[in-house]
């Protein structure tokens, strides 16, 4: 006698729609998790954010350590307003941008929500931010750093635009350094002398956006930034050396109110040097320098061998800088106050 068991499986077309109704519900689970994750190319982080952030828009990173972290060469990070400040500055990756989420911070009251960075920690050197190359650094307030706001060294085709830079240097390290020089190889009457030693070097503090180029070979533009009150040292600088081949465009710049800074003997509002077998041609173009080592600021001040704008060349380097519609108005040091205009 045949015994038929009972059975619980499901007829074939019943477990084939079971299966589709499995792997539709796994796709959607799927779809949902990769949602809450941040686009691949775009990273946020914003001063005060809770700990637990992803990166998204919506939940933002909270420290500028997390978000360099995560992030990879190419990629975006957005700086999203707040009232506070992102400490410990960022080094960019090749290709980066990173940017200051919503409106312009240039003109903007102190008191609004603004996307902040600084770094008064040892972090990068110092720096706020470290630039790489083919990176943009665009309308981020830098409101302090031990060092350099902007900062690069041999990162070349990059872009750093609509920053408001102030407060920094606070350590008063030492940037941009002039000569050496030596004394007149003739004396005041008139017989020559074999050329003395040099021997007399100018250094001035670090300044707030600065590049050092030495092997690379690009570009760079530095356009429409406001840097003020400088702790310690110049306002913008580009230094060309060794075998490095540099084409700099500073437009539309607005600095104001630079400083000596202690055991310092030169401030510059905008410094440009090419040493070694350097080439670097440029144009200065629209830019403006406004009380540049005032005593009223700090009376180091009156010590200041000060410069609106100041063209180095040294060795055999090739220096080519063009200089049009700039603005010089109060500069003090050691000199009776200036005002020109080129």
């Amino acid at each position: 006698m045949n015994i038929v068991r009972p059975t619980t499986a499901h007829p074939p077309r019943a477990r084939t729609a079971a299966l589709v109704a499995a792997l539709l519900a796994l796709g959607a689970h799927t779809t949902g998790l990769a949602a809450a994750q941040p686009d691949s190319n775009t990273w946020y982080v914003r001063a005060g954010a809770p700990a637990n952030g992803t990166g998204t828009a919506d939940a933002p990173f909270d420290s500028l350590a997390r978000v360099e972290s995560a992030s990879r060469a190419g990629d975006t990070i957005l700086v999203q307003p707040a009232t506070g400040t992102l400490d410990g500055g960022i080094a960019l990756k090749p290709g980066q941008q990173l940017r200051g989420d919503g409106s312009a911070v240039i003109g903007a009251s102190d008191s609004a929500a603004l996307p902040r960075i600084a770094n008064t920690t040892g972090n990068h050197d110092g720096d706020a931010v470290r630039l790489a190359s083919d990176t943009e650094v665009s309308n981020l307030v830098i409101t302090g750093a031990r060092r350099g706001g902007i900062y690069g060294a041999d990162a070349v085709d990059t872009v750093i635009t609509g920053n408001d830079v102030t407060n920094t240097n606070q350590q008063c390290a030492d940037g941009f350094l002039i000569g050496p020089f030596g004394l007149p190889p003739t004396l005041p009457l008139g017989a020559a002398i074999p050329a003395l030693p040099d021997f007399i070097t100018l250094n001035n503090g670090w300044a707030a956006i600065m590049t050092d180029f030495h092997d690379a070979a690009g570009s760079v533009r530095i356009e429409g930034n406001t840097v003020h009150d400088t702790a310690c040292g110049d306002g913008i600088d580009i230094r060309a050396h060794g075998s490095s081949r540099i084409d700099a465009e500073v437009t539309g710049n607005a600095l104001r109110t630079i400083n000596l800074g202690l055991a310092k003997l030169s401030v510059l509002a905008l410094g440009v040097q090419a040493g070694d077998n350097a080439v670097l041609t440029g144009r200065l173009t629209g830019n403006s320098e406004t009380d540049i080592a005032t005593p009223a600021t700090s009376l180091l001040n009156v010590t200041a061998d000060s410069e609106g704008v100041f063209i180095n060349p040294l060795g055999q380097a090739h220096l080519d800088i063009t200089v049009s519609a700039n603005q010089f108005h109060n500069g003090y040091g050691n000199s009776p106050p200036m005002d020109s205009s080129t």
